[in-house]
């Protein structure tokens, strides 16, 4: 059986905060860390679903989107051989 090659990547992001009213219906948000996904709107209410329970939040709500600033491929540096 062939062994696949793990290739080393840097993934670097930040949180945004983006208020509820500017999302679009399924986008993905992260709360508090925990991954939500905007299920429905109504009546300008947005219902997620977090895989714990159920989140409810209005347009004044702020929320805060993860995004990736940049992923590079990368190797992992053995400082120890570097500094000798």
């Amino acid at each position: 059986m062939q062994r696949e090659e793990i290739r080393p990547f840097l993934v670097v992001q930040k949180f945004v905060p983006i208020p509820a009213k500017y999302l679009e219906p399924r986008q993905y948000i992260y709360e508090y860390g925990i991954v939500v996904q905007v299920l429905k709107q109504e009546n300008n209410v947005e219902v997620l679903f977090s895989g714990r329970s159920w989140i409810s939040f209005d347009n004044n709500h702020m929320l805060y989107h993860r995004v990736v600033v940049k992923r590079e491929e990368t190797d992992f540096i053995d400082l120890k051989k570097e500094s000798r």
